[in-house]
């Protein structure tokens, strides 16, 4: 389930209803999840793209403080790039499909 505000996941054992943890998505805003059918895979969108590395060109996307960055594009406001990452649920490293 994402956590849009944290950039994270929530792993939820769905039988039982119980959260077993979070993991970072390496992204900004996560809003979409798909499982593998097995339940070991999970796909999440972020909606800010990545993260923004040194150099990049970034905004904040709110008025707070504390509001997290995205990258932009010199061009337009919007986020450079939305992404799709992959997760090993067990082990909850992402992988960017860039």
């Amino acid at each position: 389930m994402p956590l849009i505000a944290q950039n994270k996941l929530a792993v939820v054992d769905l039988a039982a209803r119980k959260m077993l943890g979070e993991v970072s998505t390496g992204g900004i805003a996560p809003f979409g999840v798909a499982l593998s059918r097995d339940g070991n895979i999970a796909y999440v969108s972020n909606w800010g793209g990545r993260v923004p590395k040194s150099g990049d060109l970034s905004a904040p996307t709110g008025l707070a403080a504390d509001a997290d960055r995205v990258a932009v594009d010199a061009a337009a406001w919007p986020p450079r790039d939305g992404r799709a990452y992959r997760f090993d649920v067990d082990g909850g490293h992402p992988h960017d499909f860039g």
